[in-house]
């Protein structure tokens, strides 16, 4: 019988600078601080339009900061209202913002100042008026005061909006009122950042990549990954440092491939693999995501996995310089991106419907009274979840996928399905490149649902080449069962180079490895499936993605 060795972690590996090679993406040109702006025990409040109330942004800004700095104990605030403008905010200051006692206050406005038009010195000058007022409210009584600029606008996403907002040319108007509020800043002494610009060359970057992908699928409204990128847009303009590295290790401290890191091991920051993916092209992922390295394994592919979750599949050089994982593979992390959630939603009954509802008295202020309390209960409860673990499994094992193969030759090329999806399900995203099996972009492949077995999909190399080797994954949801991979190079004529039969409700990826074969088609067959109903009906054949390669060289 075997046992997992055991590996003490250093605490002197918490100083261990970003490995070479991994950028900060979009963000890479934010100057770096000498510290976090957020000290202990401050009270933040969010304070701004739509954008905020909607807690898209304030939800994953705050699980950053509860898990990289859960000796701070900082309480947050969301006073976000749809539809305000600086005018507003200035005018409702009082009963909304400082009733709450904050230290700290984070403004983001400028959506709706702009009026949905081209920009002109009247609009700019009133915002920069009414932005003026809050600022030097707020500072006047030692408030410390963080400016955001408004984020960008899609102009493809919607189509109401589209011809709209494009042709005001409204992220030039959004601009503007940017460096009206960088201006402001400057003059009381206030921080400014600027996410428009970093938000832009994010979406931008991820569009190139998947033509139609959005963030802001209003087109004003950053969704819940557009919210990752817009708080990471913010958290490092206010100088948010690494979490503590997960592992570092060598190959010989691994048995049967698995190992035990012994904490005390930092609570990550969760997000879903949507956000992981935007968070990662932004570079924010290079300070939320945690860092594993394990050195000295022979050249070849590995599947990483911590906790029994699968990480991705990694080559022995990208181990040696250090992968970044998001918080994933924490079930407790999940819980409390969930209860930050009901956090904000319970401050939003306490506020909104009860303290400055139409009815008052004693009987209201004593329920307001009762709701702060379960607030700071709430608190208390992200307190006790962000405890550090004492241990995790890490496991790295060879996936059977050498190295040295080159590039994968499927990505992003055409196929035909037999039995197509007819409900826009992961259309595309059987060779897109994205092993994500999340929401949205994120669905992985699907066929469609007729009651008729065998079903396939057949991938389009463009022209003849040796291939030698097809990786293949399933999403833990559906009833995928045996999967068959066959090659052709003419179309017509299919000769079977394996088979695999996967795991019911487990992610899992699969490696075919064959003889060198002269190929231009490559064609994934499910001659059967599970009979459960595992999410969907069983008669959809799910995949998460197909790489081929050719031998190695």
């Amino acid at each position: 019988m075997h046992f997992m060795k055991t590996v003490r972690f250093k605490r002197s590996l918490l100083l261990l600078p970003l490995v070479a090679g991994l950028a900060f993406g979009a963000f890479q040109c934010r100057a770096a601080r000498a510290d976090f702006l957020l000290k202990a025990n401050d009270r933040v409040v969010f304070y701004g339009d739509s954008i905020t109330d909607f807690h898209n942004y304030t939800r994953p800004f705050q699980d950053y900061v509860y898990a990289r700095y859960p000796d701070r104990h900082i309480h947050f605030y969301n006073a976000g209202w749809s539809g305000d403008q600086a005018g507003g905010a200035l005018r409702r200051l009082n009963r909304d913002v400082l009733v709450l006692n904050p230290t700290v206050v984070t403004l983001c406005f400028g959506m709706n100042d702009g009026h949905y038009t081209t920009v002109n010195d009247e609009i700019v000058n009133t915002y920069r008026t009414n932005m003026d007022g809050i600022v030097k409210a707020l500072t006047d009584k030692g408030i410390r005061v963080i400016v955001f600029s408004p984020p960008p606008v899609d102009y493809e996403s919607d189509k109401n909006h589209q011809p709209l907002l494009r042709d005001v040319k409204y992220n030039e108007n959004l601009v503007a009122l940017s460096n009206a509020a960088s201006e402001v800043a400057k003059k009381y002494g206030a921080t400014y950042i600027d996410i428009l610009h970093p938000m832009l060359s994010t979406h931008e970057a991820l569009k190139a990549k998947a033509p139609g992908y959005t963030m802001i699928p209003d087109s004003v409204h950053p969704d819940e990954k557009g919210g990752v990128v817009m708080a990471g847009a913010m958290l490092l303009g206010m100088g948010a440092e690494q979490m503590p590295m997960l592992a570092d290790i060598n190959a010989m401290q691994l048995t049967d491939g698995k190992a035990t890191i012994q904490g005390p091991i930092a609570l990550p920051m969760w997000m879903n693999p949507e956000s992981a993916v935007a968070a990662r092209e932004s570079g924010f992922l290079n300070v939320a995501g945690q860092r594993v390295r394990v050195r000295g394994l022979a050249p070849g592919s590995y599947d990483v996995r911590i906790n029994d979750r699968s990480q991705g599949w990694f080559s022995n050089t990208q181990l040696e310089a250090g992968i970044l994982v998001p918080g994933t593979y924490s079930t407790r992390a999940q819980r409390l991106y969930d209860v930050t959630w009901w956090k904000g939603g319970s401050y939003f009954n306490t506020w909104r419907n009860l303290r400055i509802g139409s009815e008052q008295g004693a009987p209201i202020d004593a329920a307001v009274a009762a709701m702060m309390k379960a607030d700071d209960a709430y608190h208390d409860a992200i307190e006790a979840l962000n405890a550090p673990a004492d241990s995790l499994v890490l496991t790295v094992q060879p996936t059977g996928l050498p190295g040295g193969l080159g590039q994968n030759l499927a990505l992003k090329k055409p196929y035909t399905v037999s039995d197509p999806n007819g409900y826009n399900f992961g259309i595309g995203n059987l060779t897109n490149g994205v092993w994500e099996s999340g929401d949205g972009d994120q669905k992985p492949f699907a066929t469609g649902d007729k009651d008729a077995f065998p079903k396939n999909a057949t991938i389009d190399l463009g022209k003849a080449t040796p291939i030698s080797h097809v990786l293949l994954g399933v999403p833990a949801f559906g009833s995928t069962k045996t999967v068959l991979v066959s090659v052709s190079s003419d179309g017509q004529n299919f000769t079977e180079v394996g088979s695999y039969t996967f795991s019911k409700q487990k992610e899992e990826r699969h490696v075919y490895s064959f003889a060198a074969t002269p190929a231009r088609y490559v064609r994934v067959s499910y001659p059967d499936h599970y009979p459960d109903t595992i999410g969907y009906s069983p008669t959809f054949a799910f995949t998460t993605e197909v790489e081929v390669y050719g031998p190695a060289q």
